[in-house]
């Protein structure tokens, strides 16, 4: 795959990610573009929750949307307990945290080099595009 459709593609799941995200009421999100420091993604999507019922929620619903796209995860860690969640889908990992663990771990600080990907862009990039690579 070419770089400019794989970054398309990244894009597109972005949107149907924060989108799902939001739904479920998340809160403090962070989009990462990490591809020239981290060679095995090229973007974290961050979010935080008030609650672990929240953490789960918002993950069940990432799930349910991109599943019914035909958009499947290759990895899934610490949705037993629902403290920190991390879903990998290849080109874009995300991280959802109960509020208290983000603060602990502190990844938004860990990453601070790598550049911010702004929700309006997103909402730019959704407008601009004529087709998608994940449309319904």
């Amino acid at each position: 795959m070419e770089k400019d459709s794989l970054e398309k593609s990244g894009l597109d799941l972005l949107r149907v990610i924060c989108s799902a995200a939001l739904d479920k009421k998340a809160k403090d999100i962070n989009i990462l573009y990490v591809k020239d420091l981290f060679k095995i993604a090229d973007y974290f999507f961050i979010c935080s929750a008030d609650s672990t019922v929240q953490v789960g929620a918002i993950t069940e619903n990432i799930l349910e949307k991109t599943h019914r796209l035909g958009i499947r995860q290759i990895g899934i860690e610490g949705n037993r307990y629902n403290q920190w969640v991390l879903l990998d889908f290849d080109n874009v990992i995300i991280h959802i945290f109960y509020k208290s663990v983000r603060t602990f771990y502190d990844l938004d600080g860990l990453w601070k080099d790598a550049p911010k990907v702004k929700l309006e862009e997103l909402e730019k990039f959704n407008n601009e595009a004529k087709t998608s690579d994940f449309s319904t």
